[in-house]
C-alpha cells in the first residue's frame, strides 16, 4: 500500500496584520484564563477596563475604524473572566463572573454606542467560588458548562435554569471545550492534567498528565468536518518551561500521538481549532509577536506545519 500523501485543505497560507483596526477601545487588562473575548458573525464582545471591573464591552464587527460605538453591558458585580456568544443565536451570549454567577444576556435588535443591558435574561447560580469559563454546547441549543474555580464544571440547561450534572476536580479549572458533536468536554486543571467528561454520566472517563511544567495547560478539541474524532490538542509548558504542544487519542490515554516543543515563552498559548478547514491556530505572546500553525491531519499519523507567523509590536 502507498504512503499517505498529506492533501491538506489550504495548500498556501500568508497571514499578515490587518491593516483596518478598531482603535481607542479601552479594553480591560485584567488577566484570566479565558482568551478574553468573543465575536460571531455581527458582534465582538470584550471586557472593558473600568474601575472594579464587571463591565462588558460590544461593539459591532462592521464598525471599523477609530473609538468605534460600543454598548454596554453592566449587571456584573465582580471581574468578568469569560464571555462567549450561542453558537444558535447572534444576539445571545453568557457571561462567566467572579462573583460566582453565570448570566445569559439578549442582545436588542439595535446595537449602538448608547445601549446599556443591566438585567439578564436568566442567571445561574449556585457555584461556591469564582467562575472562570461558560462554553456553549455547539451541537444542542441552550446547553452550557461552567467552570469554577474551586474545580467544579457544571452542567446547565440554560432554558429551564437547571444544573442537570456536575464533576468535581481537586484543582481549579483552567480550560474547557465541547467536542464538536457536543458528548464530551475537555478541560485541563491545575495539576497538569487533561480531562475528559461525559456529562451524560456525570463523570470523568479519561485523564492524563499532559505537561510537566508548572504553568497553565489548554485544550481545544481536533475534531469536526476537517479533524480528526476522538482527539484533543493540548499547550503547556515542559520541566524547564519550554512551551510545548501535544496530540491526545482520548481512546488511547497512554502517550500523545504528538508531542514539540514550540519555544522559550512564558505566557500560556490559546488553541483554537477552526474543524471546518482544519485550521489550528495557537496564540499567544512571543515578545509581543503572535504566532499561528497549521495543524494538517493525515491517515495514521498527524503532522504539524507552521504556516504563518505574524504579528504587531
Amino acid at each position: 500500500m502507498a504512503d499517505a500523501v498529506d492533501v491538506p485543505l489550504i495548500k498556501n497560507l500568508y497571514a499578515e496584520a490587518w491593516k483596518q483596526q478598531y482603535s481607542d477601545l479601552r479594553l480591560s487588562t485584567k488577566q484570566t484564563e479565558s482568551c478574553g473575548l468573543a465575536a460571531n458573525t455581527e458582534y465582538i464582545a470584550a471586557p472593558w477596563d473600568v474601575g472594579g471591573g464587571g463591565v462588558l464591552g460590544i461593539l459591532r464587527l462592521a464598525d471599523i475604524g477609530r473609538n468605534p460605538a460600543v454598548a454596554k453591558i453592566k449587571g456584573h458585580t465582580a471581574s468578568i473572566q469569560d464571555t462567549n456568544f450561542s453558537p444558535f443565536h447572534r444576539d445571545i451570549l453568557a457571561t462567566a463572573c467572579e462573583d460566582t454567577i453565570v448570566r445569559i444576556w439578549q442582545l436588542p435588535e439595535e446595537v449602538t454606542g448608547t445601549t446599556e443591558l443591566k438585567e439578564p435574561i436568566a442567571t445561574l447560580t449556585g457555584a461556591l467560588k469564582k467562575v472562570l469559563s461558560a462554553e456553549w454546547n455547539p451541537a444542542v441549543s441552550g446547553i452550557l458548562a461552567s467552570g469554577c474555580f474551586d474545580g467544579t464544571v457544571a452542567f446547565w440547561n440554560v432554558e429551564k435554569n437547571e444544573n442537570f450534572a456536575s464533576v468535581k476536580f481537586q484543582e481549579s479549572l483552567l480550560s474547557a471545550k465541547w467536542s464538536w458533536k457536543g458528548d464530551l468536554l475537555a478541560c485541563t486543571t491545575k495539576d497538569k492534567a487533561l480531562n475528559i467528561v461525559d456529562p451524560r454520566a456525570a463523570q470523568v472517563v479519561g485523564s492524563v498528565a499532559c505537561h510537566d511544567g508548572s504553568k497553565a495547560c489548554k485544550c481545544t478539541w481536533i475534531d469536526g468536518l476537517a479533524g480528526r474524532d476522538g482527539h484533543v490538542f493540548t499547550t503547556g509548558f515542559g520541566k524547564m518551561q519550554e512551551r510545548e504542544m501535544a496530540i491526545w487519542d482520548t481512546r488511547k490515554f497512554d502517550k500523545p500521538v504528538y508531542h514539540a516543543e514550540i519555544d522559550r515563552g512564558s505566557s500560556p498559548l490559546y488553541p483554537i481549532f477552526d474543524e471546518t478547514t482544519g485550521m489550528l491556530y495557537v496564540c499567544g505572546k512571543v515578545r509581543l509577536v503572535s504566532e499561528k500553525k497549521n495543524a494538517s491531519i493525515v491517515d495514521n499519523s498527524f503532522v504539524m506545519y507552521p504556516s504563518a507567523i505574524f504579528g504587531r509590536s
